[in-house]
């Protein structure tokens, strides 16, 4: 089956770790795979909580979430990985009697049909920008990642600033994010030389330092925003789309 893999396995993943958070009592997890003509399926099933008709109209929307402290990506994320790959899915559940997810792949699936998926997946309203993100922390990267392209942007993801020097100087940003602390290269330091290499790119920092030493720091650096860390991923989005608003033209093709 054409696809990507590593995404693949994070809708999987996404499935599994949503259904153990709906079973807190403990219970089981069915996986099932099977082919459906030009279809391949996957199920993940669980015997937990159950949503009710409400929750499941809703469960695929962005930052909807039943949790406390969740943020309402898991799902989008899972939706955004299958639409990319021209596929379905679906819930099926009742309170108190456990969900199914079912994801519908096609084995074969077209330029065409990709193509088509992804235009859908990105038509967010607003304005497009290419953003280019820094974190060294996969889970970050990954679900800031996803949601900015949810949101309706271009992402390029390095997990260091040496990626990020090498994006810069081979194609135009119209934003960066990046965060603070990072083997290597500083989010300050990487700032610098963005700088240099694309003067008047806006950089937003995230940082978990309340250091007022950092803080002259990242003012000499030039840093245009400073997110505190951990960092909402609603908070993320809503820096980025200022970022957007002050922009007369994206650099986006």
């Amino acid at each position: 089956m054409a696809g990507n893999p590593d995404e693949l396995i994070q809708v999987a993943s996404n499935l599994i770790f949503n259904a153990v958070e709906a079973m807190p009592a403990g219970g089981a997890i069915t996986l099932r795979t099977r082919p459906d003509g030009e279809w391949v399926v996957l199920e993940v099933e669980d015997t937990g909580q159950g949503m009710s008709e409400a929750t499941q109209r809703r469960v695929f929307d962005p930052f909807f979430t039943t949790k406390p402290e969740g943020q309402g990506l898991g799902t989008s994320i899972v939706h955004g990985i299958v639409g990319r790959h021209g596929g379905e899915i679906s819930v099926l559940s009742a309170a108190g009697r456990g969900t199914r997810f079912t994801v519908r792949l096609r084995p074969r699936a077209g330029p065409a049909i990709h193509e088509e998926v992804e235009l859908r997946a990105t038509g967010a309203p607003g304005r497009t920008l290419c953003v280019l993100l820094v974190d060294d922390d996969d889970a970050v990267r990954d679900v800031y990642t996803e949601a900015l392209k949810i949101d309706g942007h271009r992402v390029r993801a390095e997990s260091d600033g040496a990626g990020a020097l090498s994006a810069v100087e081979a194609e135009a940003f119209d934003l960066v994010v990046t965060d603070l602390n990072m083997p290597g290269l500083s989010g300050t330091e990487l700032t610098v030389k963005l700088k240099a290499l694309q003067p008047g790119l806006p950089v937003i920092l995230f940082s978990g330092w309340a250091d007022p030493r950092r803080a002259e720091e990242i003012r000499r650096a030039g840093v245009d925003l400073v997110l505190e860390k951990p960092c909402a991923v609603e908070t993320m989005l809503a820096a980025v789309r200022s970022v957007a608003g002050a922009k007369e033209e994206s650099k986006c093709r």
